[in-house]
C-alpha cells in the first residue's frame, strides 16, 4: 500500500505566473539545488497536444546516506489550459521497487494571489522495510515543504522586482 502527502502553499503572484515558473527549465535545476542535489539538468518539450514535458535530471545524496550518489529524474506534463501537473520520479536502480508520482495544480485566489496544492504517493517494494522507508520519505517531504515555499516566493519576488 502506497502512503500518501500533500501539501499546500499560497504565494502572492497570479496563477499564471507561478506556472509559467514551473515550466521554466532554469527554475526547476536551480530548486532542484536548492533542495539539495549536487547538480540538476532540465529540458523542456512542446507536445502536439499543447501540453508541456519538462524533465530534471538530478545527482544527490542517498537518501538514508551511503557512500554512493543517486541519480534521479522528475518527469512533468504540465497543462498549460489548466494549471495542472502530473509527475513522476524515478531513482535509477529502484525502477522496479519504488513509484513515486502525483498530481500539481495552480489555482488563483484572486489575480495577485495563487494557491499550488501538490498531491502524491510513495512507494516501495521492500518486503519487511517499505513500510518504514515510505514514512520516512514523507516526513522528509513535509518538512521540505516550506523551504520550497520560501524557495518560490524568492524567485517570483525577484521576476516581478524587474
Amino acid at each position: 500500500m502506497a502512503k500518501r502527502f500533500s501539501s499546500k502553499s499560497c504565494f502572492d503572484v497570479p496563477a499564471p505566473a507561478l506556472f509559467e515558473l514551473y515550466a521554466d527549465t532554469s527554475f526547476q535545476e536551480a530548486k532542484a539545488v536548492h533542495m539539495g542535489a549536487r547538480s540538476a539538468s532540465a529540458t523542456r518539450a512542446e507536445r502536439p497536444d499543447g501540453k508541456l514535458e519538462v524533465t530534471v535530471t538530478m545527482v544527490r545524496p542517498r537518501h538514508g546516506g551511503g557512500d554512493t550518489d543517486e541519480h534521479a529524474t522528475m518527469t512533468m506534463l504540465l497543462d498549460p489550459k489548466t494549471l495542472g501537473s502530473t509527475w513522476r520520479q524515478v531513482v535509477r536502480g529502484y525502477e522496479r521497487r519504488a513509484r513515486v508520482e502525483g498530481t500539481s495544480c495552480v489555482r488563483a485566489m484572486g489575480a495577485e494571489r495563487c494557491e499550488l496544492t501538490v498531491e502524491g504517493s510513495i512507494e516501495i517494494k521492500i518486503p519487511l522495510l517499505g513500510r518504514l522507508i515510505e514514512r520516512k520519505i514523507v516526513e522528509a517531504i513535509e518538512r521540505s515543504v516550506d523551504q520550497e515555499a520560501g524557495f518560490i516566493q524568492r524567485v517570483l519576488d525577484g521576476r516581478h522586482a524587474r
